[in-house]
């Protein structure tokens, strides 16, 4: 049943297998020298947190510009992307037209699989404008009034030219 093989087959024999063991221990490696990190990319919504789909996440090695990694959140939020161990910042940026900005997290570690929960806020509006009377006329020192949704309000005073501004956030 057992054939005795020639010294050219043992020789194929023994190179096949030492290049089977070189494969295993490559990809044994390889994976060992890989690590996930995955997470839920959210905003708030009347106090209540909301998958955001579509973010554009980007890895960098820690203070470094070119990119490492990358992954898109899927309509859940949930976002994967696979690096070797490091320290890395990671930018998250939601698509146009969301009102939100872009979140960084900055000189993160990873040591192995690890969970990166980011919540994205809304991109602050300037709001600017001048205070006049029917004639065009310039209203200087008049508190001006701007509430948001939950009743919170800020105030402006109009300067000589009846110019008042805000940085609000939407909502």
């Amino acid at each position: 049943m057992f054939g005795i093989l020639s010294a050219r087959g043992a020789n194929r024999a023994f190179r096949l297998v030492v290049a089977m063991m070189a494969l295993l221990l490559t990809t044994a490696v390889a994976s060992a020298a890989a690590a996930t990190v995955s997470g839920t990319v959210t905003t708030v919504v009347g106090g209540t947190p909301q998958p955001v789909d579509n973010v554009a996440v980007e890895v960098r090695d820690a203070g470094l510009p070119s990119v490492v990694g990358t992954a898109t959140a899927n309509p859940t939020g949930e976002y994967s992307v696979v690096v070797a161990p490091g320290t890395y910042d990671f930018s998250f940026t939601p698509p146009s037209g969301t009102g939100l900005g872009v979140t960084t997290a900055n000189s993160v570690a990873v040591t192995g699989d690890r969970t990166l929960n980011v919540e994205l806020v809304p991109t602050p509006v300037h709001l600017t404008g001048h205070l006049t009377t029917g004639n065009g006329a310039p209203v200087g020192g008049t508190p001006i009034m701007l509430y948001s949704a939950g009743g919170s309000a800020q105030t402006a005073v109009t300067d000589a030219t009846g110019f008042y501004e805000f940085y609000a956030t939407p909502g």
